[in-house]
């Protein structure tokens, strides 16, 4: 690392929620402790897992213990720990990063070389996904490989990023400015909601309200294959968004989320000086957000028909196919697997392979990436727990 990297990752703040984690936070901080950045860790656990304050023998990275308090579920914890790490980010930059995900080196120095230069305030990459098989083993596979710039990503005019219908990036775990990324935070996690993924859609409207987003492709994020986990109040029953939206039960709250979003808009707008309806708008985004329209039945009805039309076709070449894909929806490119130009039988949510085999099918595509990075973060993983040098008191 040159020491003009290691100056730019110094402008760079993690902040890392965690609760009840205590091996995927030590792997974490292994990861981290040896970079030249600032990491603020938010731990909803229920005893504290280090001492407050800094870690012993780390210089930049800060342990903050915020248990729930009797009157508060796991959601309205995690907003109150974001709330509290605005006041602790005083870098230039910032990011958000799960205690089991992590960032590739030279993804960031990617990402924050174009936001010193000005050219957009948020970046995003592609992601490479993992989930461990055997105790020695993890497997890979790549994720939002669709992920692109809108034809409005990075115009002055929040109508026009908020109503571009061409970009499909996600923001959460954006590469941000400090001054926008507490803006974001400080209005999404106002107020709380029962499904926890409204927040997520709340986050994803309010930072394109408030940020002009540059999309690489090039491996940026590196995160755990999701699974559900019955410990955690809400993902044993989770709902699809839209089942959710449309229940009248939970009409009081939609109006509340409704009446949440429009405000962060006009907020936006007037620190812009810029004209325009935030109703409007409000209900024009949640009218173009795909989560929301497509129930449980049509997205399980439109997976069998999309699989039927690829296996329709497959005896055609893959050259011809991807020709022929590359006119039609995008729907339909991201399930044949065209749209991120590796096979479709190797870009499937199911279908993982060995780290240096999934880096072999990367290098036969458009996206770029460090295997030095990847293997890092692999090796971190694969470490003995009796090797990591800080461990949770637990």
């Amino acid at each position: 690392m040159t020491p003009e990297e290691a100056e730019l990752l110094s402008q760079l703040t993690i902040v890392i929620p965690t609760a009840n984690r205590p091996l995927a936070l030590e792997r974490s901080i292994e990861y981290w402790r040896d970079l030249p950045v600032t990491v603020h860790i938010l731990d909803g656990s229920e005893k504290p897992l280090f001492s407050d304050g800094l870690l012993p023998q780390l210089s930049s990275i800060s342990y903050h213990h915020i248990p729930a308090r009797e009157d508060e579920n796991w959601m309205e914890n995690y907003a109150r720990r974001y709330i509290y790490s605005i006041s602790l980010v005083r870098t230039d930059f910032c990011v958000s990063c799960a205690d089991d995900d992590f960032f590739t080196v030279s993804g960031l120095l990617r990402a924050l070389h174009v936001l010193r230069r000005n050219d957009a305030d948020a970046a995003v990459g592609i992601c490479c996904e993992y989930k461990k098989i055997e105790d020695d083993l993890f497997v890979w596979h790549l994720r939002y490989t669709e992920w692109r710039e809108g034809v409005e990503s990075r115009s002055q005019s929040v109508r026009s990023r908020l109503l571009d219908q061409t970009k499909v990036f996600y923001l959460y775990y954006a590469v941000m400015k400090s001054e926008v990324w507490r803006k974001v935070i400080s209005e999404v996690f106002r107020l709380s909601y029962s499904h926890d993924y409204f927040h997520e859609h709340l986050h994803k409207a309010i930072s394109v309200a408030n940020s002009r987003v540059s999309v690489d492709k090039y491996v940026l994020w590196v995160k755990e294959a999701w699974q559900l986990n019955p410990n955690v109040i809400g993902q044993a029953t989770r709902r699809r968004e839209a089942d959710w939206y449309r229940d009248q039960v939970n009409r009081e709250e939609m109006s509340k989320f409704e009446n949440h979003l429009t405000a962060s808009i006009d907020s936006v707008l007037k620190s812009n000086s810029e004209q325009g309806s935030a109703k409007f708008l409000a209900r024009m985004y949640l009218k173009n957000l795909k989560s929301l329209k497509e129930t449980s039945v049509f997205r399980k009805f439109k997976s069998k028909f999309l699989r039927l039309i690829v296996q329709s076709v497959s005896f055609v070449s893959p050259q011809i196919r991807s020709k022929v894909n590359n006119h039609l929806p995008r729907g339909f490119r991201e399930f044949s697997g065209s749209a991120s130009m590796i096979p479709e039988k190797h870009l499937t949510k199911n279908n993982f392979f060995k780290l240096d085999e999934l880096l072999s099918h990367l290098d036969s595509t458009p996206y770029l990436y460090s295997k030095t990075d990847i293997h890092r973060i692999e090796s971190v993983l694969l470490k003995p727990r009796e090797e990591l040098r800080l461990r949770a008191n637990i």
